[in-house]
């Protein structure tokens, strides 16, 4: 996870490879997880927070997608599809109860 990464940084400061490309490169990657990971612990949190600012489906599995093209797992995350996935089905039982009331 991050802090796998996070060590490979402390490592490169160790060894003196501060300056080089590879170790930008993960700092700027390890930047990028922890702006994601912030954001999943925001959208976790607004239930509890009071915030009532929605997040709509679609923007909810875009998000999704680019977490999970991240080079390393973000724990919280996986609380975050559950709760898409719980959306999802929700939205499939609901589609199928409108079908079936507009038939009758």
């Amino acid at each position: 996870g991050l802090d796998y990464l996070q060590g490979f940084t402390c490592e490169a400061e160790e060894k003196g490879y501060v300056d080089c490309a590879l170790c930008e490169e993960l700092v700027s990657t390890i930047q990028e997880v922890e702006k994601y990971s912030s954001v999943v612990t925001q959208l976790l949190s607004r239930g509890s927070s009071g915030d009532k600012k929605c997040v709509d489906v679609e923007g909810l599995r875009e998000f999704v997608r680019e977490i999970e093209c991240l080079p390393c797992t973000i724990p919280e995350s996986t609380t975050l599809k559950e709760n898409l996935r719980k959306v999802e089905l929700f939205q499939e039982e609901a589609d199928r109860e409108l079908s079936r009331a507009a038939r009758a």
